[in-house]
Formats: C-alpha cells, structure tokens, sequence
C-alpha cells in the first residue's frame, strides 16, 4: 500500500507538468501565437516528463521479478538515487528537504538490486514517519555514499530528534517496533538487518547531531564502477 501510494505521488508530477505544457499550447494555438520555438520549447518539456515517468515505471518492474541466485553487480550511487526516485516525491509533499551527497565515481558492490533498495526504502519511509510527526519546516534527510579503504558506506541521517537510547540495542530485533500499535510490524529493520548481513556488511543505528543515522556498510568489489 504504501509503495503503491509512493508510486502515485511520483507519477502525479510529471503528469501535471504534461498536462500545464499541453493547455499553454493550446491557448496559444487558440490565439495564433504558437511560434516554432515556443511549441518545441513546450514540447521538449513534455519529452522530458514522459522519459521521468517511463522510468518510474520500469524501475518498479524491477520489483515484480524474484531474485536471482546469483548476486548482481550494483552501483551504490544508482541504488540511492533510485530509492529517491521511488519515494522523493512523497519526500517534498511531507515537507522534508532531501540532501544527496555521492562521489561521481566509485566502486561497485554485489547484491540483489530489488532487495538493497528494499532496505533503503524502509529506512527512507521511517525516517518520514518520524518527521512527519514533528512541528515546524526545518524537517531534512541526507543521503550519502562514501567510498574507502573500508568498502563502501551508504548513510541515512534525519533529524527528527533522534532515537530512545533505551530502543537502540533492540531496534534491528524481530518484531521490536517503536512505533504505535498498528502503525509498524516491528519486521522492517529486522529484514534489512538480514539483507545487509548476508551481503557481508552491516548496518548501525546510532544518534546523530539533532537526529538519528543509519549506516551501511558493505565490501566493494574491485572493479571499475560500470554496474
């Protein structure tokens, strides 16, 4: 359900933008002012829009398909910005300013695409939960990618006020959910904890400045960053 309405959100603003650029034609075709240059203006507009819903689309096909055997070689600045492109949208209509902070090359990891960005949309939609809950319009998510010596490091920080301490050893526990009664299944964290884990990383939960940070850290592989 919430995919469902994520997907919504984001399919709704190119829409709008499609439908603004096709009634400004229209007026100015109804008034004879509809130069060449205008129309390929609008027009190119229109592509722009349809190419941004077209790969919302076939980036959700991705989750229709079981998880092969063998692991893929991901490129973690492509898994960022394509949890971004599935949630971003729900993001800014929260309110919330989104951060991105990824080198322009680096190196690959190996996993199963559907199930990293699985992991990633969790900890994107918790953090909106917390936010959203929040008063005022300073509400921010950052998301980074680091590479070093040690592998790879995807973090997620918010700050929305941060995490109990008392919650903090249990968080990634089965069934452990801080939040209302029928609100969260408590499974979330406790499936990404084991995504992570099987991909020989791991993945911290900690206090952060105003807020709280999720760290992800796997191995690369060594290889040039072409996934």
């Amino acid at each position: 359900g919430e995919m469902a309405t994520g997907v919504a959100h984001e399919l709704n603003q190119p829409l709008n933008v499609i439908r603004m650029a096709i009634n400004n034609i229209q007026r100015k075709v109804e008034s004879d002012q509809a130069d060449p240059d205008y129309l390929a203006a609008k027009l190119d507009k229109v592509e722009k829009q349809v190419e941004r819903a077209s790969a919302i689309i076939d980036h959700m096909r991705i989750f229709g398909r079981k998880p092969g055997v063998e692991s893929q070689v991901l490129d973690p600045v492509k898994m960022v910005k394509g949890s971004l492109g599935l949630i971003g949208e729900q993001l800014r209509l929260s309110g919330i300013d989104i951060e991105i902070d990824t080198p322009e090359t680096c190196r690959p990891i190996k996993g199963h695409q559907v199930q990293v960005e699985q992991v990633l949309l969790n900890l994107l939609s918790n953090a909106r939960d917390v936010l959203r809950d929040i008063p005022g319009g300073d509400k921010r998510i950052k998301m980074s990618v680091h590479d070093s010596d040690n592998g790879i490091k995807i973090c997620i920080e918010d700050n929305g006020g941060g995490i109990d301490p008392v919650d903090l050893p249990r968080l990634f526990e089965p069934f452990y959910t801080t939040k209302e009664v029928g609100q969260g299944t408590g499974l979330g964290l406790s499936i990404s904890y084991g995504i992570i884990t099987d991909m020989g990383g791991t993945i911290v939960a900690e206090n952060f400045g105003d807020g709280a940070r999720f760290t992800i850290s796997v191995p690369a592989i060594v290889e040039e960053c072409n996934a």
